[in-house]
């Protein structure tokens, strides 16, 4: 179990709001909270490409991308949480899914969803899917690849890319970044697929706000024999486009090892 009764209640300054939250997850028999793969999904795409919101009291978190993508997050939020979106719309460059609930946006909090921006914050992979079982390992790893892993492709001058996974952090928190892959290469080793060293991007960049930040990253090899266990051992989900170019490179008679 990674979340009890007694963890909401210590959640809330009000025993009135307390009660209400328990009694609200009780019902959908989310108390206690036990892990499961529609769980870890659901965290590594907040921690992706998603976002919850930096005010505790207020229930927005949303999920950004492809409308496949988002209608397979949708149908496991529903199973889960027995909630529906309160928006659902395109906008330019994708697909957006909102959802509005403040106990459930707590409760994502609580299984280790870092509220805000964040790559002003210092998070890593929840303990509860670090020593979960590999299918609760494998669906975190699979959000997390489909909202942030490059897309497979060849270069121009015909040889196929690495594979790289790469986040931006505020540079006065590098290490907590350095961690988070760290925890994530050590998930891929369960799966027998070769990566590279984690590396820093030296190029800086200072946002709106003055902050300056830089881009953490490691490189999954491209060697045919680890991406044949790439796919088939872990592989992408939701995204389509990524899924057949991957399938079209391991199919290529001229695919350079």
């Amino acid at each position: 179990m990674i979340l009890m009764q007694k963890d909401i209640h210590a959640n809330y300054k009000s025993e009135k709001y307390a009660a209400k939250a328990i009694s609200f997850l009780k019902k959908r028999g989310l108390l206690p909270l036990k892990a499961s793969s529609e769980l870890s999904s659901i965290v590594g795409h907040l921690i992706g490409d998603g976002t919850l919101s930096k005010d505790l009291y207020v229930g927005d978190f949303k999920f950004f991308g492809s409308k496949n993508k988002l209608e397979k997050i949708k149908v496991k939020v529903t199973k889960l949480f027995s909630i529906q979106p309160a928006e659902f719309f395109q906008r330019k460059g994708g697909f957006v899914l909102r959802y509005n609930n403040c106990i459930i946006s707590r409760v994502l909090e609580l299984v280790g969803v870092p509220r805000g921006n964040k790559v002003l914050k210092e998070f890593t992979i929840p303990t509860w899917i670090k020593s979960g079982n590999k299918k609760i390992k494998k669906a975190f790893l699979v959000a997390i690849f489909d909202d942030e892993l490059s897309t497979p492709r060849k270069n121009k001058r015909g040889y196929v890319e690495s594979l790289r996974l790469k986040f931006n952090k505020a540079e006065d928190i590098l290490c907590s970044g350095v961690e988070f892959l760290e925890d994530i290469s050590r998930l891929l080793s369960n799966f027998g697929v070769v990566y590279g060293t984690i590396k820093l991007n030296n190029d800086l960049y200072i946002n709106k706000c003055g902050i300056t930040t830089r881009s953490i990253y490691f490189n999954i090899s491209v060697k045919r024999e680890n991406l044949l266990k790439f796919r088939d051992n872990v592989g992408f989900e939701t995204e389509l486009k990524k899924i057949d170019r991957l399938n079209s490179l391991l199919k290529d008679q001229q695919f350079y090892k």
